[in-house]
């Protein structure tokens, strides 16, 4: 590759091109990681900024994957496993757990999307997808700040608000509860659901 140091692993691209990671510097014991793409017979620009540092070999990148979604997946000789998606910069997978300093040996994907990830020392992890949504706040509780919430066995989710009262959402339902249910006031700070699944304010 044109920075002329050595490969430390590759990986298929989905467009037909390929991942090459090599030293960032001549110095293999105090070198972190480059990572490149050959495509067509060309070399494309770096995906920098990296987010390790250059200057230890735990930043080394040992293993290259490029999942379904078109993530690429770095495992480094000490750093932890990282993750880009398109241009949107990298971004460390779970940085306050004990992954951070993983020192990984390969990247593998199975059938449904789940990543595993073989170490040296701490065996084998596997990092699953996770959905993220986003519940609305009810228009009449627009200028009410959300203070508590109350993840509830059922499904629902239940806040509270500090001048709206209580809201509990149900799947797609949103029910409000206020004075006319039997509030004595619209400011709730704490919720909590007891041992037979009751609400309490």
């Amino acid at each position: 590759p044109p920075p002329a140091h050595a490969v430390q692993a590759i990986a298929p691209s989905s467009d037909g091109g390929l991942w090459v990671a090599t030293l960032a510097g001549t110095d293999s014991d105090n070198s972190g990681a480059r990572i490149l793409k050959l495509k067509a017979g060309r070399w494309e620009a770096e995906l920098e900024p990296y987010p390790w540092p250059q200057d230890s070999s735990r930043s080394r990148v040992r293993a290259l994957h490029e999942d379904k979604q078109g993530r690429l997946w770095s495992g480094t000789a000490g750093r932890g496993v990282f993750l880009r998606w398109g241009a949107g910069g990298w971004q460390q997978l779970a940085p306050d757990a004990p992954l951070c300093q993983l020192d990984t040996l390969c990247l593998a994907e199975d059938e449904g999307g789940a990543i595993w990830i073989g170490t040296r020392t701490a065996g084998l992890y596997q990092a699953r997808p996770r959905l993220v949504t986003t519940r609305q706040v009810p228009a009449e509780a627009d200028q009410s700040e959300l203070v508590t919430a109350c993840a509830a066995r059922d499904g629902s989710v239940w806040g509270g608000t500090d001048g709206a009262g209580v809201f509990r959402w149900r799947g797609r339902e949103v029910t409000r509860f206020g004075l006319a249910q039997g509030l004595s006031d619209l400011r709730v700070a704490a919720l909590l659901e007891d041992q037979i699944g009751r609400a309490h304010v």
